[in-house]
């Protein structure tokens, strides 16, 4: 018995061919954007990096902080929400993390979650 397996590596979700999924496994492995801001925020003094389902629960986590003890940060679909810090390494440690936690929502994030 001959047994065939192609594996096929996509740098980006958005090159998925939905005509070419039907009857195939999909594994979706996006790590390096979260985990490279989060390595970055940590590594400039940021105690904490609080991850948040969507826009709502990262501002509902807010509530639970001291003004300006925390760092909103945050995108949709490659978009900064509204009042929050870009969700890139370089721009957030430009906005300043030191000292301060950072709640951190992202579409990936959400798209896992749901």
């Amino acid at each position: 018995m001959v047994v065939s397996h192609r594996i096929h590596v996509l740098g980006r979700k958005e090159d998925l061919d939905a005509v070419r999924l039907p009857g195939k496994v999909v594994i979706v492995l996006d790590v390096l954007f979260a985990t490279s801001t989060i390595v970055a925020a940590l590594g400039h003094g940021a105690p904490s990096v609080i991850p948040a389902l969507d826009e709502a629960a990262a501002r509902a986590e807010s509530a639970s902080h001291a003004p300006g003890s925390y760092v909103l940060a945050g995108e949709l679909y490659a978009e900064t929400l509204p009042g929050f810090a870009a969700p890139t390494p370089l721009a957030l440690v430009e906005h300043g993390v030191a000292g301060k936690h950072v709640i951190y929502s992202t579409t990936n994030g959400r798209i896992v979650a749901a």
